[in-house]
């Protein structure tokens, strides 16, 4: 039996909660579909999908649509490692010039956006696509694998917006349909406990995961399991907290998601996510409490710099996504 129409990033960065499902004869109880992230907003929208990873934009405009399902979520307390502002110059150069942006995340966008306008305070262009710019948006294992320019200047956004606000980001969280979840729920149901099982099996076979995540980017093995502390997934107050600030930059009424919590039923396979549920979470915790306060070092003038503060002034932008 098929429970339902189950989205799947692309990217790795939801490798660790559908590992289960990946991997193992979970997927057959799911219709698994891959897509970006925009790919899958659209896809729930249009309902081809019952439920789904999806941006934080698109979740918060669809509000009276979609729930956020069992608090899981795609977020970092500081650095994040695979959304990058890429620049041949700091950022405080880039006044009235273009930014190449990805058309694959819209929060990603909309993050940069208020950055440049709150943080760094620089008026540039954001242009979709990949032509010529001196700068550029990446996100996801290409923001990963990308190989940078001698002297390229390279921001990490989630390490910027903890600069900013002092709070996590939630770049992403899983929602169901809240059609689906009325008319099925205990299909519903089911589908919050075969989540949490395959969540809980990427994270017991962790080193199966790195290995293999390692072998499709090509990348080294430690890489990949640093970047993976950098990650949460489950919501908690302190996600939740750079979640509505994030909403609140953009517009949106104070508390605009909506959740489904399984009306407090848990088939007693796991108990509830512990606040800061993740692999490596205190080491992880410990080095982005001070990656988000100061640039990674002085390279010398040699290879890409990681910074995450500049100033220069106002913002404002043409693209509107």
């Amino acid at each position: 039996m098929i429970l339902g129409r189950v989205g799947q990033m692309v990217y790795i960065n939801t490798w660790m909660v559908n590992w289960g499902l990946m991997k193992t004869p979970l997927n057959s109880l799911v219709d698994l579909k891959a897509g970006t992230p925009t790919g899958l907003n659209r896809l729930l929208a249009t309902g081809a999908l019952d439920l789904a990873p999806v941006s934080s934009v698109a979740a918060a405009g669809q509000w009276n649509q979609w729930r956020v399902f069992d608090g899981f979520c795609i977020a970092s307390r500081g650095e994040v490692g695979s959304v990058l502002l890429c620049s041949r110059v700091p950022v405080a150069e880039l006044e009235g010039e273009d930014i190449a942006v990805t058309t694959e995340s819209a929060t990603s966008i909309r993050l940069l956006e208020i950055l440049l306008r709150e943080h760094w305070r620089v008026n540039a262009r954001l242009v979709p696509g990949e032509g010529p710019a001196r700068a550029r948006l990446l996100i996801g294992d290409r923001a990963l694998a990308a190989g940078f320019e001698d002297r390229e200047v390279i921001y990490d956004l989630g390490a910027a917006w903890k600069a900013l606000t002092g709070r996590g980001f939630v770049f992403g969280l899983w929602c169901v349909r809240e059609a689906f979840a009325r008319e099925h729920p205990d299909k519903t149901r089911a589908l919050a406990d075969l989540l949490r099982l395959s969540y809980e099996m990427g994270r017991m076979d962790r080193a199966a995961l790195v290995k293999a995540a390692s072998r499709k980017l090509g990348l080294p093995e430690p890489t990949i399991s640093n970047y993976l502390d950098n990650l949460c997934y489950r919501l908690d107050d302190d996600l939740r907290s750079g979640l509505d600030l994030f909403l609140e930059y953009l517009g949106y009424p104070p508390r605009r998601l909506r959740f489904w919590h399984g009306e407090g039923e848990h088939h007693g396979l796991f108990q509830p996510a512990r606040p800061d549920d993740r692999p490596g979470a205190a080491g992880a915790a410990r080095k982005n409490h001070g990656a988000a306060e100061s640039p990674a070092g002085d390279h010398g003038g040699h290879g890409p710099r990681r910074e995450t503060e500049r100033t220069g002034p106002s913002f404002s932008t043409a693209l509107r996504l």
